[in-house]
């Protein structure tokens, strides 16, 4: 009796030790490709953008839906450096798609790198549907 007990207490707790399941983004455009992993990425109450320049308007975008949709008070800071979201210009990725995009969330951070303004406008665009609100903090599904 009480090794059918001890077993069914450790199949609950090895249970309730799992990570969440994946649940699939609803974006609208729908992107060509999302790969899901377990797992969230935890934004501070604060969070720090980080951009270049040529992103000043694409940065203070993403600030304003911060602001707006979740009263986070996020941080610009132009240049490279820490933070937890990277805005990044870079010519190798998705060259032949001027509004492409790739949002990785996989390191504990957010990185959305394009080829132009207008794929990082995308992906803030997508940034700003798949942040969600879990128990106070904003989280983004890795």
């Amino acid at each position: 009796m009480k090794s059918s007990f001890l077993i069914s207490f450790c199949l609950a707790f090895l249970c309730s030790c799992q990570e969440p399941p994946v649940e699939e983004y609803a974006v609208i455009p729908q992107p060509a490709d999302i790969v899901y992993t377990p797992g969230f990425v935890k934004l501070k109450i604060q969070p720090v953008v980080a951009y270049p320049v040529e992103l000043a308007n694409e940065a203070q975008l993403l600030q304003s839906y911060l602001s707006s949709g979740f009263s986070a008070d996020a941080e610009l800071k132009e240049g490279g450096g820490n933070a937890d979201i990277t805005l990044q210009l870079d010519p190798a990725v998705l060259p032949d798609k001027k509004e492409g995009y790739v949002m990785d969330a996989t390191s504990g951070k957010i990185v959305i790198k394009a080829n132009s303004p207008a794929g990082i406008l995308n992906g803030v665009q997508t940034l700003r549907q798949v942040i969600k609100e879990k128990d106070g903090k904003l989280v983004v599904q890795k």
